[in-house]
């Protein structure tokens, strides 16, 4: 129920390593923001217009001079101390960031991130490692089991301006725009030779030169333009950058992150490398056919520029296949899933219901590599290591089996635990595992029974048992909080273990109630996977006691429901509500906009079962909910951690328990009170707007005259809110 925490970015910038490390950082910062986090830039960052666009994003930048590497260690936890109200994240981005760091941030309460793209070290032991190229191979790095390691596109890191633009338009017969971008620095002047072998190329072509802040030959540049017989201007990388390259007909450009930005908007490239950590970038990308690889810029002459580019000119259908390659690559979303597992990793609740999936045959390493892991084999009735070859035959007889099921959780493309079940006389045989890296967010008690039900329908099985070594606390933990029933303790060849045991439900008739559009998918998701005969009421008239008298469910799960529910239903039938407090605190109306203008992060999602007294209660289940973002993400987030939910009372029928604590009741909030306060600060401002923006709910607004101004999809940066605003007239009456 805490707070996103701090992202402390420690990551430089000038003439001698460009701007790469910084511009990657400030996408993931961009991403953790929306998540309704914070970020902070800590570091040399030469270029004062870069240093100003940090800001403008709205995060803070601490000039850091770093001397000695312990210096800098001790400056940089001294900053994130001063800055973090606690545990943190500290993302550390460069060449020269040694294990040193690493072993530092093991004797402090923070988190890790090593941005590497080398795998030059001979340990890690961050608690995420990433190598967003399209070289990079997991096992590169020797790190232990708990380390997360994201490789590939898949995580590449990009700002949001290349994940919003329109699609590219379509390549034109000949090409005539032409893009040039050698970075922030370019010391040896690579785009001059550029130049050159583009006016070999064809005197038509119009180029636009992006300098860096810190590129020494800007004059030079200017001259050679104005010289002709190209046409063109020299510019510097500006808030348009993204949309340039859209509109760029060829772009040429340095191997380095600048690739994944091109390669997202599809733009066909000729890549030049500048570094010796380039060389992988370009062979992988021409590799790909998302680009040429003109090679090293040590070696390059106008001759082989114009060589390369002078055929692709007037060849429209080669440039459309480098543009579908390029776009293949990288969809544009690496950062947001970057951020979405480390706030994961941070304890931020996501559904299992929802991640959880049967396996494929391509997912054989990844269960291997979870079922090897050294605590999981410590807790085994088997502990000695499994071979890849062994794994791959029972992998394959596992998959053929109609006695077994595996499921595969996975956040982000990332595994994150697998649960089997193999019918054995009679009986559905639980083995399963959360990964190392997402232990401690008790994981495991909704992985026990997210498909629990579904499983004994699929396999005939009479219920579920599972066996646990009595040393094994964490996993004894797991079954007791799912609502398993703990059996004797029993002993197998020295071997203490107890068995759970839970019977397998009964198919019966279960209703959900929701009058809002989000909660369909949620509903499909558990009649496809849950066993019984499942219906949707979305009309107040068809919640009525005689329809539900003929259904009969065993339970009847209100989602979302705007209107009172008749006695004679809550009275008649088990009725389950969720409410977004951790009640006895918050019962009451509007949950939501009360814990938002209380300035609340986070809250409890409540199970609790309706009756006549207004959330009064007893309670099923609460699990945390980030109240990040605008109103209609929360309230889908609330609706698939509710889907956990009721998987497990289907499961297990739980039996509620009184509320503990002294109430505090919230008042349901009028459609006057979406007025926005006349004295609010801008935080206000972006908190009143984005906690009213769902559909069905009255839009935040502003009068002025007999104008009506109603706002939403709000961000929030540098004080400053943008919002999306629909202005329309009011009448005499005041209403609009």
């Amino acid at each position: 129920m805490t707070a996103t925490p701090l992202l402390c970015i420690r990551a430089d910038a000038g003439p001698d390593i460009g701007a790469g490390h910084v511009m990657r950082c400030l996408a993931l910062a961009q991403a953790w923001q929306a998540r309704g986090g914070e970020a902070v830039f800590v570091g040399r960052i030469a270029s004062d217009r870069l240093a100003a666009r940090i800001e403008y994003e709205g995060f803070a930048h601490m000039p850091h001079a770093p001397g000695s590497e312990a210096e800098d260690i001790r400056a940089t936890l001294e900053m994130l101390d001063g800055a973090a109200s606690g545990a943190a994240w500290l993302a550390l981005d460069g060449y020269g960031f040694g294990p040193s760091w690493q072993d530092a941030l093991r004797e402090t309460p923070h988190r890790l991130l090593v941005l590497d793209d080398t795998a030059s070290l001979e340990a890690y032991a961050a608690d995420v490692v990433l190598n967003q190229n399209i070289f990079a191979r997991q096992g590169d790095y020797p790190a232990p089991p708990a380390t997360l390691v994201l490789a590939g596109l898949r995580f590449a890191l990009l700002r949001e301006e290349f994940t919003a633009l329109p699609c590219r338009p379509a390549e034109p017969e000949a090409a005539t725009e032409i893009l040039v971008t050698m970075g922030a620095g370019d010391p040896d002047n690579v785009t001059a030779t550029v130049l050159e072998g583009l006016a070999r190329a064809g005197s038509s072509l119009r180029v636009t030169v992006v300098a860096g802040p810190a590129n020494p030959h800007r004059a030079e540049l200017e001259r050679m333009l104005a010289q002709g017989p190209l046409r063109g201007e020299v510019i510097t990388a500006d808030a348009d950058m993204a949309d340039r390259m859209r509109r760029a007909h060829l772009c040429v450009s340095a191997a380095g992150s600048t690739c994944w930005e091109l390669a997202c908007v599809g733009a066909p490239s000729l890549l030049i490398t500048v570094a010796d950590n380039q060389r992988g970038i370009a062979a992988g990308l021409a590799e790909a056919g998302a680009a040429l690889d003109l090679g090293g810029h040590a070696d390059l002459t106008p001759e082989r520029v114009a060589e390369a580019l002078s055929p692709l000119l007037g060849d429209a259908a080669a440039r459309t296949a480098m543009s579908s390659s390029a776009r293949h690559l990288v969809d544009g979303k690496g950062a947001e899933r970057v951020a979405g597992l480390m706030a994961a990793m941070s304890g931020a609740r996501f559904s299992v219901t929802r991640h959880l999936r049967p396996v494929r045959p391509d997912d054989a390493r990844a269960l291997w590599r979870l079922a090897n892991d050294p605590d999981l084999r410590a807790n085994s009735f088997s502990p000695e290591p499994i071979p890849w070859e062994d794994h791959q035959g029972w992998f394959a007889r596992k998959m053929a089996s109609p006695d077994t099921r595996i499921h595969l959780l996975e956040i982000h493309g990332v595994p994150a635990g697998f649960i089997r079940h193999d019918l054995e006389g009679g009986q559905a045989v639980i083995d399963y595992c959360v990964a190392p890296a997402f232990r401690g967010l008790r994981l495991g008690e909704r992985l026990l029974t997210a498909r629990a039900a579904e499983v004994c329908r699929d396999l005939g099985a009479k219920g579920i048992t599972g066996a646990v070594r009595t040393n094994n606390a964490p996993s004894l933990r797991c079954f007791q909080r799912a609502g398993f029933d703990r059996g004797a303790t029993e002993t197998v060849d020295g071997v203490e273990y107890v068995r759970f045991r839970l019977s397998r439900p009964e198919e019966l008739d279960y209703v959900v109630v929701s009058s809002r559009p989000w909660n369909r998918p949620v509903f499909d998701h558990l009649a496809r996977h849950l066993p019984g005969r499942w219906h949707y009421v979305e009309r107040r008239e068809d919640l009525t006691p005689g329809t539900l008298e003929r259904i009969k469910p065993r339970y009847i799960f209100f989602l979302h429901w705007s209107w009172i529910v008749d006695e004679a239903v809550t009275s008649n039938h088990e009725c389950v509500c969720f409410h977004m407090t951790d009640v006895p605190y918050g019962r009451g109306g509007s949950p939501l906009q009360n814990l938002i203008v209380r300035d609340h992060a986070g809250t409890m999602l409540t199970a609790l079962r309706m009756e006549r007294g207004l959330d009064t209660g007893p309670v099923y289940a609460k699990l945390p909910l980030d109240l990040a973002g605008p109103a209609r993400a929360i309230y889908e987030r609330a609706s698939w951690l509710a889907a956990d939910i009721v998987a497990r009372m289907v499961a297990v029928q739980p039996r509620p328990e009184p509320q503990q604590g002294e109430p505090e009741v919230f008042s349901r909030r009028t459609p006057e009170q979406s007025e926005l306060p006349p004295d609010a600060t801008p935080r206000a401002v972006y908190d009143h707007i984005r906690m009213l923006d769902a559909d069905g709910y009255p839009r935040a607004f502003a009068r002025h005259g007999r104008l009506r101004f109603e706002f939403e999809k709000a961000r929030i940066r540098k004080g400053e809110v943008v919002a999306r605003v629909s202005i329309t007239s009011r009448n005499q009456e005041g209403e609009a």
